[in-house]
Parts: C-alpha cells; sequence; structure tokens
C-alpha cells in the first residue's frame, strides 16, 4: 500500500484552513478540499479519508497534491 505524503500545518496556516472548513460563505468546494487538508494534517490516509468524507480516493489525492505544491492558495481555485 502506497502512503500519502504527510501534511504538516503551522498555526496560521491550520487557522486559516479550519477558518474555510467552517466557513458559511464559503464556496463548498473550498469547504471540502479544507477538510481534506485538515484530516490529511491528523495523519489520516487518502483511503480513510475518501471512506470519511465518501468522496473519491482520486479527488483527495488530487487536493492534497495541490495543498502541497501551491499551499492554501492552491485550495482557493479550481485545478485546471
Amino acid at each position: 500500500m502506497r502512503t500519502a505524503k504527510p501534511i504538516v500545518l503551522d498555526a496560521v496556516s491550520r487557522l486559516e484552513i479550519e477558518r474555510n472548513a467552517r466557513g458559511r460563505s464559503i464556496a463548498a468546494r473550498v469547504v471540502m478540499r479544507s477538510r481534506i487538508i485538515l484530516l490529511a494534517a491528523k495523519g489520516l490516509q487518502n483511503l480513510e479519508i475518501a471512506q470519511q468524507m465518501k468522496i473519491a480516493p482520486r479527488t483527495v489525492h488530487r487536493w492534497r497534491e495541490r495543498f502541497l505544491d501551491r499551499g492554501i492558495v492552491g485550495l482557493l481555485k479550481d485545478a485546471p
């Protein structure tokens, strides 16, 4: 089984992502992406996150990788 790349959040990033995950005026897709990253930061693997959130594992993989590449900004815009 492959292991997903770990995500480590500093205090500032964690606060911003938590705010996005709870946001009522934020697009639902950004809320979902933020929740993926928070679960990944807790050490969950892609399959575990996908099962918990009832989404496809490739979706989790996509947003984990995008976050690692671009940070929080990468979560705010749709992938091309």
